[in-house]
């Protein structure tokens, strides 16, 4: 039994960490003035590597969402439950919407894109929603974020002591 416990502790932790990486590279990547053009857009892919790792970990959460809007739930469980496939589908049209205005990796590659007034207006307008949208779905979870924070930042004091 504290073998299961030990292996959920453990997923959390990870979990933990793999969400503070997706909020490092999102922070790097909302400004571009500061990293340049180019760092920006090879953090805006690197991005899709922990937001894909974050999905497939919550994927049970994912598939349930039509029971869940459904059934007898909270009227909060519903709301976060709808604000987070809001946060996905901004979060995937900003990444995608990125890639088709690429000014400097895709052309790195050789691929030539004809930069479109619309896709730019798209990726601008939804970075821009992205952070207040991330900063609701933070308090949303805060909870848990100070459960497994501390638990992970206590374990790293053990460590060193």
């Amino acid at each position: 039994m504290k073998t299961d416990m030990n292996w959920t502790k453990n997923l959390s932790h990870s979990l933990f960490v793999l969400d503070g990486l997706l909020g490092v590279f999102f922070v790097l990547a909302v400004i571009p003035q500061t990293t340049g053009i180019m760092l920006h857009e090879w953090i805006g892919v690197l991005i899709a590597v922990p937001f894909s790792v974050h999905l497939i970990v919550h994927w049970q959460w994912i598939k349930a969402f039509p029971t869940r809007i459904r059934s007898n739930t909270s009227l909060k469980e519903k709301l976060n439950t709808l604000w987070n496939l809001a946060l996905y589908l901004v979060m995937l049209l900003a990444i995608l919407s990125g890639v088709l205005v690429s000014e400097a990796l895709l052309p790195l590659f050789g691929f030539e894109l004809v930069h479109d007034r619309f896709w730019s207006m798209i990726h601008h307008n939804f970075s821009e929603a992205l952070l207040p949208m991330l900063g609701i779905h933070l308090a949303l979870h805060w909870d848990w974020i100070l459960r497994v924070g501390g638990s992970v930042f206590a374990k790293s004091k053990e460590r060193a002591q």
